[in-house]
């Protein structure tokens, strides 16, 4: 049995609510506006969040995410030796999220020299796992992923995506559902990204590090 340790991620969702902030709830986010506000505060950096709960909401943050890592490699071609890492913690790798788009984003983030971690807190790697395999074959050197081989504890985690140094994505923790609940709309997750918040990144680097290195 994989030990669960809760306690980092828990400490980081507490200090700043994921339901809740300044008084609002989540609102009904239109598509276009949503990935404008998105876009927005990506390219100013901005330390402000953004919050989220639908899948399709979930697939969009990402996609900016990994805009932000192909931007910091594309600007530190001059410095071979700085590296960007991706880390992805998930009980499931589903195409319906990590399919194209996203996927060509992912492509084009380890082409210029990235590396992505892949952490899939589950039992098996469901349906989607020839895109885990294939990503690994096409770059062994930068792309690698683990299985915790058990679902056990996994409504005790918070899944999330960190980007380099500074920006993230994280959801509330909740119970592994199957790729056949996921819809665009469902099940909703509340979650929140931000773009230039170091202190937080670190944070959440170090609690997917030391689950990484358990199964290691």
């Amino acid at each position: 049995m994989v030990e669960v340790m809760t306690t980092p991620a828990a400490n980081f969702e507490s200090s700043c609510s994921l339901r809740e902030r300044g008084g609002g709830a989540f609102p009904d986010n239109d598509r276009r506006q949503y990935v404008a506000n998105l876009t927005r505060l990506r390219q100013s950096k901005s330390r402000d969040p953004i919050f989220m709960q639908r899948p399709w909401e979930c697939r969009e943050a990402i996609i900016q995410l990994l805009a932000v890592g192909i931007e910091q490699l594309e600007r530190s071609r001059q410095s071979p030796a700085h590296q960007v890492v991706i880390r992805i913690f998930t009980s499931t790798f589903p195409q319906a999220i990590y399919g194209p788009p996203l996927a060509d984003k992912l492509s084009a983030f380890l082409a210029l020299g990235g590396q992505i971690r892949v952490l899939v807190w589950n039992s098996s790697l469901g349906t989607n796992a020839q895109q885990l395999e294939r990503l690994e074959n096409n770059w062994p050197n930068r792309f690698s992923y683990r299985i915790s081989g058990t679902a056990e504890n996994g409504e005790r985690l918070s899944h999330m995506t960190v980007v380099g140094k500074t920006a993230y994505r994280i959801e509330a923790p909740h119970r592994v559902f199957t790729e056949d609940e996921l819809t665009d709309f469902s099940p909703e997750i509340p979650a929140r990204a931000c773009f230039n918040d170091r202190e937080g990144a670190q944070v959440l680097t170090k609690y997917f590090d030391e689950l990484w290195n358990i199964l290691g």
